[in-house]
């Protein structure tokens, strides 16, 4: 064979697009643009990822592939370094790892803020490979919403689950999973999808893999990556210690979110600006609803009066507190920060916080006494123990036990899994099972109360209106959920630490020993 021959046959095999881009098996084929680096489409076996859409996906004859969804069809080939789809060319990338790579170059800020002038719907679809549900919760937020909204995601038969919101502003979705997986970020993901749009996540839950494709796709896949949700470490130390104690790890925990975000932005140089913005607006407004939390609740549940009575002598409040609750209220007025279920758990405590540090007073009514001086009434406890009394009333002679809980708490709902067991075990006992649900939707509500029996015989269930429920938890100095309590036979509320549902022998002894009061 001559020279010219070998070289010719040699073209021929490179041109050959078998020879080229893997064939799309179980564990997929990925491809990126190799100019932009978002994620193209992905080949996993019988199914595709593609136009932010889950297709059927059919071999051909010809080596190429027949994508299906719905009523439309689009052909797939793929070419040495190329992909073409419905007639359409890309240059592209074949990637594998855990997410999508470093894109190719830095980008300007892309998320924006500012509302439209009309109301539009925001889609999250959310595909797993094993086509089982593999997020346990998903708590959705934005801006205009009074708080976060948690919902239990159920997958169809092809792994999917789709959210759909109406909104004029980026909507935000953390994702929350339990299962043990390779990558550990992929369990706990914060997406974000503007209005009009969609975005969607591929989890690979065999592997530990997961990509977005779609509306804020650079940032949801930059943010994954980063492993937005581990930036802030949580301290929750609200019951045991004091306030200036307390402030002072939440600083050390937000001095240690700065230095995490500065590592993960030094590693990736190319890390865009709306994603770095996203990372330090969630640390910042998980450091500041845990100080405002812990200083409202401190100055709510002041059993003792120290506090309050030093804030009566001083007509202040703690000088730490007040430069932590102004160093982050600019930024929340002003609406500059991206949603995100931290600054919406913010907004929940600054509105009374403020309350306190404009006025130079707990959140209480001054009203004129008899004699010398002034005494303080708080009006919010007054109207939470009427209307805690008026919940008990029908109850008078039996044992309560009390489950203030939330629709959106995940430790809640651990423990409401025990209610069914228990409300059986104690049932003889002639205990009543009361429960009063927080800031939870009417349709979430009466899912979760179906779910787990909470109006089954010997229990009884509420969902009061906000203000009322905020007035029964300030009356029982609630600051944190779940919250148990038992009440005797005489309405009186029992002392000391209450047993959860799932501490099953514990529980039934300290109900004994209240009705035997």
């Amino acid at each position: 064979m001559s020279r010219s021959m070998v070289l010719l046959a040699l073209l021929a095999v490179l041109a050959t697009p078998s020879a080229s881009l893997a064939q799309a098996g179980s564990a997929g084929v990925f491809l990126r643009d190799v100019a932009t680096g978002e994620w193209i489409i992905g080949l996993i076996g019988d199914r595709a990822v593609y136009d932010d859409c889950l297709w059927r996906c059919d071999k051909e004859a010809g080596g190429g592939y027949r994508l299906t969804s719905a009523n439309r069809q689009v052909g797939v080939s793929l070419g040495r370094g190329r992909v073409a789809v419905g007639g359409q060319s890309h240059a592209v990338t074949e990637f594998s790892g855990p997410f999508v790579p470093p894109y190719p170059s830095p980008s300007a800020d892309t998320m924006a803020l500012a509302p439209l002038q009309r109301t539009d719907t925001a889609t999250f679809v959310l595909v797993s490979r094993s086509r089982r549900q593999y997020y346990d919760y998903l708590e959705l937020v934005d801006d205009s919403m009074p708080g976060s909204v948690l919902l239990h995601p159920h997958a169809d038969s092809l792994g999917r689950v789709v959210v759909r919101h109406a909104t004029r502003r980026p909507a935000c979705l953390r994702l929350l999973s339990r299962a043990d997986t390779v990558n550990r970020p992929i369990a706990s993901v914060m997406a974000y999808c503007s209005p009009g749009d969609t975005a969607l996540l591929y989890v690979d839950d065999i592997d530990g893999r997961a990509y977005f494709m779609g509306s804020q796709s650079r940032v949801n896949n930059e943010l994954m990556a980063a492993g937005a949700t581990s930036v802030y470490r949580l301290t929750f130390p609200m019951q045991t210690d004091g306030l200036d104690s307390a402030l002072a790890a939440f600083g050390r925990s937000w001095a240690k979110s700065r230095l995490s975000i500065d590592s993960i932005c030094a590693v990736r140089p190319g890390i865009s600006v709306a994603t770095r913005r996203c990372l330090e607006a969630y640390g910042r407004f998980c450091y500041a609803f845990e100080c405002t939390y812990k200083a409202w609740s401190e100055l709510t549940a002041d059993r003792s009066g120290e506090l309050s009575a030093g804030l009566a002598a001083t007509n202040g409040v703690p000088a730490l507190c007040r430069r932590v609750v102004a160093g982050f209220a600019a930024d929340y007025e002003a609406s500059a920060f991206p949603p995100s279920w931290a600054a919406t758990s913010f907004r929940k405590v600054y509105a009374p916080l403020r309350f306190v540090l404009e006025n130079k007073l707990t959140q209480a009514s001054r009203c004129p006494a008899s004699g010398a001086g002034q005494v303080v009434v708080d009006s919010l406890k007054a109207k939470g123990r009427l209307l805690f009394e008026k919940l008990l009333r029908p109850y008078r002679g039996k044992v309560v036990y009390l489950d203030l809980w939330g629709g959106w708490c995940a430790p809640c709902l651990a423990e409401m899994k025990h209610a069914q067991a228990l409300r059986d075990k104690l049932r003889s006992e002639g205990v009543v099972f009361m429960y009063l649900a927080n800031n939870t939707s009417g349709e979430l509500y009466r899912e979760l109360v179906s779910r787990f029996g909470l109006d089954a015989p010997g229990s009884v269930s509420f969902n009061l209106p906000p203000d009322q429920q905020a007035a029964i938890e300030s009356y029982l100095s609630v600051d944190a959920f779940p919250t148990h309590v038992i009440i005797d036979r005489e309405g009186n509320v029992v002392g000391g630490v209450v047993p959860r549902p799932g501490q099953a022998a514990e529980l039934a002894k300290a109900l004994k020993e209240a009705g035997a009061r």
